[in-house]
């Protein structure tokens, strides 16, 4: 645990030796959740005051690098659980997305699409290849997700549908700023591109 504002000059690489620790420990199953910092604000802290190539303006160019920086961090860990030579489920998603607004600011809020598309990746040991999933989920069923790829069974979760396939037939419903339960298809969306393309 930090104290105050100690989180801002951390980065998750940090996280990488207490992860291994982890592994270390006997146990026959193990769960282990690594909260990571990301890409969360100041953008500048997570890369060091560094980007690659600049893009329209230093906070989109920091953000670049602070995505960069969660792909190798992601995986070293995958790479530390392969090591182990057992089989795991690793999974990573984001709590929310974000927007940008008319000064190509990047902001956090619930009121457009945007703020709710976030990645969901999975990685397992058995897996052989690699596919991509376009349909809409949401985290109000992460209960039905983690008791789907994990094979848990509960008649506390009745899942209607399955999470990891195409089926659409699920309307995805999400949590505004309000904590009030909408329809995602009726928020509006103002992606990244609507202003890259004004520049």
């Amino acid at each position: 645990k930090f104290k105050n504002n100690e989180t801002v000059k951390k980065n998750d690489d940090e996280l990488l030796g207490l992860f291994k620790e982890s592994l270390l420990n006997k146990s026959d199953k193990k769960f282990i959740v690594l909260h990571m910092i990301g890409s969360h604000p100041a953008i500048s802290d997570r890369v060091n005051n560094v980007y690659d190539e600049y893009i329209f303006t230093d906070e989109l160019s920091y953000y670049n690098k602070s995505v960069k920086y969660t792909d190798a961090f992601l995986k070293d860990i995958n790479n530390e659980l392969v090591k182990t030579k057992k089989s795991f489920s690793m999974i990573y998603f984001s709590d929310h997305g974000l927007g940008i607004n008319n000064l190509m600011q990047l902001t956090h809020g619930g009121a457009y699409q945007d703020g709710y598309n976030v990645p969901l990746l999975i990685w397992q040991d058995n897996l052989k290849s690699k596919k991509q999933i376009n349909a809409e989920r949401s985290s109000i069923d992460f209960l039905h997700f983690f008791c789907e790829i994990l094979n848990i069974k509960t008649s506390n979760i009745q899942a209607d549908y399955t999470f990891i396939s195409e089926d659409t037939s699920k309307e995805i419903k999400v949590i505004n700023n309000y904590n009030q339960i909408v329809k995602y298809k009726d928020l509006t969306s103002a992606p990244i591109n609507t202003y890259l393309k004004r520049q």
